[in-house]
């Protein structure tokens, strides 16, 4: 097995990401175009059971994330803030490591270990204001405006893509559990240096991924994209994608519940007591959409909090990887429009 699919492969629970042979119509169709220009990496292949929602993922993301390698940097100290943020220690390692990879080697091994050049950090402190409404960073981002649609576009994509891995994949992307600073930074330096250096240095042509899902209307949470056709038009296919499969596996009830509750979240930690969840989810009186709908909230809020037990309630009601991703996606989208409403300048 080669260095990279030993990096990118085996840390996957709850489901099985279709093989990459195993892969027909649109889901081959995402897989080729992902791997033209980018990798087969858990964080995508999760996914892989709705095939319109890793197609309209991969379009966000590769609008988003990996056209413009010029700045390419910035957008990786965005992903490594938002993730640490949302205590996502698998995304912190690997875009740490991909920091490593754009030469940032000081401010990657900063962030690996809380130093002082990530408190020194603009982008990086403004990364970590998203989940505070109201944050003064937020209304004096570090950045030209011309950039706003792809660095907040990197901002609230990790946002989706934090909760995704905290519900799905372990902690660490790596082979090897390193518990030492030297040992993550050795990580990161190798991550960096093979995988990691190929994926920066890919020159995208913009909007190539667009024909993938038809035209989509660009949600209201979305508008600050608008001085970008083809990222408003990729997070609008996005959006329509997920929105569809939550339609189709979660009852309204439950869509309903857990969209009043966002309207009232302001970023904040939830207890560990589940009285908030109880309360929130008080007028769902049938069994299987209360166990949906609180797979939906945790993910949405606190996605570290889903277990094993909970998984296999829910996958006793909706049987099937295709109804686990949608649900887990829909909520992890639905959060993310939520943060939207208050990051943009």
């Amino acid at each position: 097995m080669s260095f990279i699919q030993t990096m990118t492969g085996g840390s996957v629970r709850y489901l099985e990401p279709v093989k990459r042979t195993q892969a027909k119509g649109l889901l081959a169709q995402t897989y080729e175009a992902i791997e033209r220009e980018f990798a087969l990496v858990p964080p995508l292949t999760i996914q892989s059971a709705c095939p319109e929602v890793l197609a309209g993922l991969w379009i966000a993301f590769r609008e988003v994330f990996v056209v413009d390698p010029d700045h390419r940097t910035e957008r990786e100290i965005v992903s490594a803030g938002i993730s640490q943020v949302n205590e996502c220690p698998y995304c912190v390692e690997v875009h740490s490591a991909m920091l490593d990879a754009t030469g940032d080697h000081g401010l990657a091994m900063a962030i690996r270990s809380d130093g002082r050049e990530a408190d020194e950090n603009a982008v990086l402190q403004w990364a970590k204001a998203t989940l505070t409404p109201g944050d003064a960073r937020l209304a004096n981002p570090p950045f030209p405006l011309r950039l706003a649609p792809q660095m907040l576009g990197t901002a609230l994509l990790f946002h989706y893509v934090n909760r995704m891995v905290s519900v799905f994949l372990d902690e660490s992307p790596s082979p090897m559990r390193f518990t030492s600073r030297i040992g993550r930074n050795l990580f990161g330096r190798v991550f960096g240096g093979t995988l990691g250096r190929r994926l920066v240095t890919v020159r995208a042509e913009a909007g190539r991924s667009l024909g993938l899902l038809d035209r989509a209307p660009l949600p209201d949470a979305f508008n600050w994209a608008r001085p970008d056709p083809i990222i408003a038009s990729a997070l609008a296919r996005f959006n329509a994608a997920v929105e569809t499969a939550g339609g189709q596996y979660l009852p309204i009830d439950v869509r309903c519940a857990v969209t009043e509750f966002l309207d009232d979240w302001h970023g904040e930690t939830m207890p560990l007591s589940n009285h908030w969840m109880d309360n929130a989810l008080s007028g769902i009186v049938v069994e299987s959409d209360r166990i949906a709908a609180r797979l939906a909230l945790l993910t949405a809020v606190t996605p570290y909090r889903v277990e094993r037990r909970l998984i296999e309630d829910f996958q006793a009601h909706f049987p099937g990887d295709a109804a686990i991703v949608a649900a887990t996606a829909w909520a992890s989208l639905a959060a993310t429009k939520r943060i939207a409403s208050w990051i943009a300048p």
